[in-house]
């Protein structure tokens, strides 16, 4: 049977990145976007997935997956509002956290995370500024 890894991966991420502090800001980490009313000014997003079978090895089920992980802050008012600085911040716990990746559900790492990409995403609206720091990790599981 081909277990769907997608959401033992989320787990994961969120366990290690959900609520940390960065200088002084408690940064949530939300699966896809934000709910509710007020949205904060600083958070991490895990957006989009990506899996595909793959031949890592001859004996067991094996997954080449990715998340990309959307760092936002805002700003209000429109202009040089703000800065990046928090947002590199944010960015540099992201990375120093997604170190000995391990999940549960049934999977093994097989070699390490790996930091694919990381490019920024920046612009405004009529009422903020706001910075994106977008990070994509590949992961390659096999199934226990």
């Amino acid at each position: 049977m081909n277990k769907n890894p997608d959401k033992w991966i989320r787990k994961e991420v969120s366990a290690r990145i959900n609520n940390v502090d960065v200088a002084g800001h408690i940064i949530p980490c939300v699966d896809v976007n934000f709910t509710g009313e007020t949205q904060p000014m600083y958070y991490v997003a895990m957006s989009t997935q990506t899996k595909v079978e793959a031949n890592l090895n001859k004996c067991k089920k094996q997954w080449d997956c990715s998340i990309l992980l959307d760092v936002i802050t805002r700003y209000p008012g429109i202009g040089n509002t703000g800065s990046r600085v928090l947002l590199n911040d944010i960015e540099e716990k992201v990375i120093s956290s997604m170190v000995d990746f391990t999940i549960d559900g049934g999977f093994e790492v097989y070699r390490d995370i790996e930091l694919e990409s990381s490019s920024g995403l920046d612009g405004q609206t009529d009422t903020e500024t706001y910075f994106r720091q977008l990070i994509r990790y590949r992961i390659r599981l096999v199934e226990s």
